[in-house]
């Protein structure tokens, strides 16, 4: 799976209720809404409570690729993954290494973002570097990457202002967007 699509869902994790929890296959993300059904449903497609552990690669590499001048174009996205990350600690509260590796995950999270991404440079030929961030890339760009940022930013004022149902309605079309404009990319071959 890719790293960035992986992040960006992390991202619209934290606009979903509490305790829903994420599943993964080599492809794809599917949210599982808390509900009666919830653990069924995950019984039935064989996913794992230690399949969350497999996030912790992909948002370091996440960390990596939105240092220095790159910080801005995921800030309110870093954002809402510390959120779900928090959301997921929730989920897991009975495992003591899940619940350790997202602590460690959001630690890291939040200092990056603290320091604005800024890192020291590195001894690593910015060739090498280059090449580390066209593969964790993969298909995506930094104008889609920016594009769900922005949009995400948008959700995040809107939160601000006083709660209407035009006010819902119109964060759910923005969630709605990044969610399809994320499966979209991710299909894309």
């Amino acid at each position: 799976m890719n790293s960035v699509y992986l992040f960006l869902k992390l991202a619209i994790l934290a606009f979903h209720p509490d305790n829903t929890k994420i599943s993964f296959d080599e492809t794809s993300v599917t949210f599982r809404p808390p509900s009666m059904s919830q653990g069924v449903w995950r019984w039935i497609y064989g996913e794992s409570r230690n399949d969350i552990l497999r996030i912790k690669e992909h948002i370091l590499n996440m960390i990596y690729f939105f240092r220095n001048s790159k910080f801005k174009s995921g800030d309110s996205i870093m954002l809402c993954v510390c959120k779900s990350l928090n959301k997921l600690k929730l989920c897991y509260i009975r495992s003591q290494e899940i619940k350790e590796i997202l602590n460690m995950l959001e630690s890291k999270m939040i200092e990056h973002s603290n320091n604005q991404g800024i890192c020291k440079e590195s001894i690593i030929p910015n060739s090498i570097q280059n090449k580390r961030d066209t593969q964790i890339l993969g298909k995506w760009t930094i104008n889609d990457i920016q594009f769900v940022n922005y949009n995400i930013k948008c959700v995040l004022e809107l939160q601000k202002i006083k709660k209407s149902e035009y006010k819902t309605a119109l964060i759910e079309t923005y969630i709605q967007t990044i969610n399809e404009y994320t499966d979209y990319i991710n299909s894309k071959s």
